[in-house]
């Protein structure tokens, strides 16, 4: 089993001094930096007072906000969890979704060559919890760390159009950087208007002829995308359904956070835990991790529990008891 190291993204030396770094609460723009002018912008022999720039983007992830202050779109820079764990499970898809993603970054000059646009997409599908986001994070550190990439995450149809202008800038100046877009549940981004839809159809197909671009989307359902989506590489190159992790996968998780000292603590052995865990998410499994291991259930119990839970996924009847306004315990529930 291989485990991946863990992310460390930090920025160059572009950011010299933590005073330099923009670090703002995104609450509607109520907690934005105030301006900071300190040099003029010129074009075309105009200007005007400007903060201080950088020449290229810092490799790293980040997120599409308007910033009130100055009346435009930007890009977010984050901080990502360096302690987060992230493992590289032994699974054939992972593998080979790893893998396209190294020959599309390796194959500038042949995409040239038959003058296609140096753009890739990428569909994850499955059951929500088996592993979509783990293969997102070990993207995004490939990305950063070997590319000096940039990873931006987009939540809406405003932040994707808005991103495409940024990109669109940004080519005339930093023409050759890898960028990494996702874009999850993209299922929810068909529900819009017609001429909302145009613009992610637009940027999946590469109307706007944007180089050096990976985009990767998510959905847990399928079934709401249409074929022309799907079945149509120009949008999509490859779709992958990530399943419920195999043995192999659950065992290599397993190993990677506990630790034997826990299981002859727990008196538990990993063939205990394997042989629990079938049919079993990656959530479920940290579900069962935490369970046991911290909060001390006896491991059938709480496998008992995290079955209950996947069988009976939503609350069909609520009885409200202690509320002024329901006095006689009305019931009420979602429709099944």
């Amino acid at each position: 089993m291989k485990e991946e190291e863990k992310v460390s993204i930090t920025p160059p030396d572009i950011f010299e001094e933590e005073e330099d770094m923009v670090d703002f609460v995104d609450d509607n723009g109520l907690d934005e930096p105030e301006s900071d002018y300190c040099q003029w912008s010129n074009v075309n022999n105009y200007f005007f007072p400007t903060t201080k720039t950088s020449k290229i983007i810092p490799s790293g992830y980040y997120n599409v906000k308007y910033l009130n202050t100055h009346n435009t779109w930007s890009l977010k820079f984050n901080f990502l969890n360096n302690d987060e764990k992230i493992i590289d499970l032994p699974d054939q898809t992972f593998n080979e979704i790893i893998s396209d993603i190294n020959t599309f970054w390796e194959s500038k000059e042949k995409y040239e060559s038959f003058r296609f646009i140096f753009k890739r997409g990428i569909l994850l599908y499955g059951p929500p919890g088996c592993g979509k986001s783990t293969i997102i994070s070990l993207i995004i550190k490939k990305v950063i760390n070997d590319h000096k990439g940039i990873v931006i995450q987009i939540g809406n149809i405003d932040e994707l159009s808005a991103c495409q202008n940024i990109i669109q800038d940004m080519r005339s100046f930093e023409p050759d950087r890898k960028i990494f877009i996702i874009l999850e549940d993209v299922d929810a981004y068909l529900e819009l208007n017609k001429s909302n839809l145009s613009i992610l159809l637009n940027f999946l197909d590469g109307t706007l002829k944007i180089n050096n671009l990976l985009i990767l989307a998510t959905t847990n359902l399928p079934e709401k995308l249409t074929e022309n989506i799907v079945s149509r590489p120009t949008r999509f190159d490859r779709n992958f359904l990530i399943d419920l992790p195999t043995r192999d996968c659950r065992k290599a998780y397993f190993e990677s956070f506990v630790s034997k000292k826990s299981l002859k603590e727990k008196n538990i052995t990993i063939d205990q835990l394997l042989n629990n865990t079938e049919g079993f998410s990656i959530d479920h499994m940290k579900e069962l991790i935490l369970l046991t291991f911290v909060q001390n259930k006896p491991l059938q119990e709480a496998t008992s529990e995290i079955k209950t839970m996947s069988t009976n996924p939503t609350i069909r009847n609520v009885t409200i008891l202690n509320s002024e306004r329901n006095k006689n315990s009305k019931k009420m529930g979602f429709k099944k």
